[in-house]
């Protein structure tokens, strides 16, 4: 059996005129970042939404101070928004979002600054600290038990045996200890 409940909200005048201003910033910096989003394709130019966020937050108190009428989540939620609506369109085409390199990089661009940036707010929060490691890092390429690197492994090679130490191993695996390693070297290093 499915049961539902209704729940009606009763604002009051002035919570009526605030939703209202917010529902109206989200819509327009949506529409804004697609507009400009579409203007750097139509260049040829790729951008990440994190790039797209810093270009509105620059421009926004000169060009658009109303924006500071509503909590700035408004804003920054349409960006992440914007990076999903363009990876499910570009799935749903079935060309995928492999197929243009530059949206795939806009995409994971704006997905892993969005991950490194809530780790790093979460880990500030309750006093740790994030490390992030070159994206360049072999961590998949590189044998964690002795370091050597196989410069042929394929995307589809999942799991590997390391021809110098003979070690037996899972990609996903390997590649997670490695960027352990290396992000525990960077924090001694830093030291």
């Amino acid at each position: 059996m499915l049961r539902a409940h209704t729940i009606r909200l009763n604002p009051t005048h002035e919570q009526e005129v605030y939703f209202r201003k917010a529902a109206g910033t989200a819509r327009f910096v949506f529409n804004w970042a697609l507009a400009r989003w579409m203007d750097y394709r139509a260049a040829r130019q790729q951008i990440s939404m994190n790039d797209l966020k810093t270009e509105f937050n620059r421009i926004k108190g000169e060009r658009f101070p109303w924006i500071y009428d509503v909590t700035k989540c408004v804003a920054e939620r349409e960006f992440s928004n914007l990076g999903r609506a363009l990876a499910n369109y570009f799935r749903m085409k079935g060309t995928g979002m492999l197929a243009n390199p530059h949206l795939a990089q806009a995409v994971s661009d704006a997905s892993l600054a969005e991950i490194a940036r809530q780790m790093t707010y979460k880990a500030n929060w309750y006093g740790g600290m994030v490390q992030l490691v070159d994206s360049f890092y072999p961590s998949s390429k590189m044998c964690n038990a002795c370091g050597a690197i196989k410069a042929d492994l394929t995307l589809s090679e999942r799991q590997w045996t390391c021809t110098t130490c003979g070690a037996r191993l899972e990609r996903d695996l390997n590649a997670a200890r490695n960027i352990r390693d290396e992000a525990l070297r960077l924090v001694t290093a830093s030291r």
